[in-house]
């Protein structure tokens, strides 16, 4: 088995995907596997009080975790920041009894200049936290870690603004970022664990604002039932924001039209903001969650030459719908699909158009890589992202009333 492990970061390295012995099941046996959390049910929260985004993957992500913990008696509270949830993702929360939403429309902004908006969402968490007394606080946003909580702090990291201005230009943001790097520095120190999909986000995280006290790898995970291979089509996919430089897009574009297939891009940002000139990529604005598990299934390739991506959920969902991937050479992505996909230099357009023309025309070398993709994806399932978090809640009550023992007895 392949670990990753980033030179001098003292983070303590796991493969994310998988024990030994899972490499061994058929994708049937895996989809049956139940979900088997190790630790006793007096020792489990009974309320999370959790943070997110409206968009994806952050939405899906939050409600498919709150479904789970709700098998194990957990209520979970979501409090929404930024875009109020539509009436479709309302009506999705229904499906879960153990689920109440709080939309707030605070920004997201973490500049400098935006930092009133990032205060006033502050607030308003602190009042929410009174109103639903949760054992664990459960962030998806760095800044608010540091807020002052009655209840302990679960801070999970994904895309950092920091981290990622770093991977792509190896240096720090401008000073509007200053405010924000403080605040983050201080919520990584003061959260119970820090937990990020991959070691390679720990690993940034660690280059970025100095040793984490308490941390762990918990992988992204999707549900196989909601990506299914489907009839495959001579066609090339990709996902991303054609105005994210990370996604890298552009380079997928500048090689499309030399490509013997079509290439069609599920557009995750504003589509309405693109030129109204021809392109060489056929552009899928924002499809519903049911047509966005169709294109998946079409798709023979799903191509992601991305410069920076810390837990990438577009491949899992790609590979779960049977396509074989081919993924920039960044250190998250290599860490999770080493051996499951083929990897590109982001900034080589040659090595990007060789590559897929490459499996355009193997059949055979396309179909097994694509079969080694899914089979590591369905190891990567919302199943196991659920019962490790579990038991990281259990470990930070653990450390709460360890701390609280001595409080008194001292």
């Amino acid at each position: 088995m392949t670990y990753f492990e980033p030179a001098g970061t003292g983070v303590a390295l796991r493969p994310v995907f998988a024990p030994e012995g899972d490499l061994a099941l058929s994708p049937s046996q895996l989809l049956e596997r139940p979900l088997q959390p190790s630790m006793a049910a007096e020792s489990r929260p009974r309320r999370i009080l959790m943070t997110t985004q409206t968009g994806r993957p952050a939405w899906d992500h939050c409600l498919e975790l709150a479904g789970l913990l709700g098998r194990f008696g957990l209520d979970v509270a979501l409090a929404t920041l930024g875009e109020p949830p539509t009436h479709v993702q309302l009506e999705e929360t229904l499906r879960f009894p153990n689920l109440q939403v709080f939309p707030n429309r605070f920004g997201n902004g973490w500049k400098d200049d935006d930092w009133s908006e990032v205060e006033r969402a502050g607030d308003w968490l602190l009042r929410l936290e009174e109103h639903v007394e949760p054992d664990i606080v459960h962030l998806h946003a760095y800044p608010f870690g540091a807020l002052p909580f009655r209840a302990p702090r679960l801070l999970e990291g994904h895309d950092c603004p920091v981290c990622r201005f770093r991977a792509l230009r190896g240096d720090v943001p401008s000073v509007l970022w200053e405010r924000y790097r403080q605040a983050v520095h201080s919520a990584l120190r003061e959260s119970r664990l820090v937990v990020a999909p991959t070691a390679a986000a720990l690993h940034e995280l660690q280059d970025a604002f100095g040793a984490l006290p308490e941390y762990r790898v918990i992988a992204a995970g999707r549900s196989p039932r909601r990506f299914q291979p489907g009839n495959k089509e001579d066609l090339i996919l990709s996902a991303g924001c054609f105005g994210d430089e990370a996604q890298n897009l552009p380079a997928l574009e500048a090689v499309a039209r030399d490509l013997a297939w079509p290439v069609a891009v599920l557009v995750e940002g504003d589509a309405g903001e693109l030129d109204n000139g021809p392109r060489p990529v056929r552009v899928l604005d924002r499809p519903s969650s049911q047509r966005l598990a169709s294109w998946y299934g079409r798709a023979s390739i799903f191509v992601q030459p991305c410069r920076y991506e810390p837990s990438g959920v577009s491949a899992l969902e790609a590979a779960l719908a049977g396509c074989a991937l081919v993924l920039g050479d960044v250190p998250s992505l290599r860490e999770t699909w080493e051996g499951a996909a083929l990897f590109v230099e982001p900034g080589n357009p040659v090595d990007l158009h060789r590559t897929l023309e490459l499996l355009i025309h193997e059949p055979k070398g396309r179909r097994g890589l694509a079969q080694r993709a899914r089979t590591r994806a369905l190891l990567l399932s919302p199943e196991r992202r659920a019962a490790a978090f579990l038991e990281a809640y259990a470990d930070v009550l653990r450390e709460k009333s360890g701390d609280d023992a001595a409080l008194r007895a001292s």
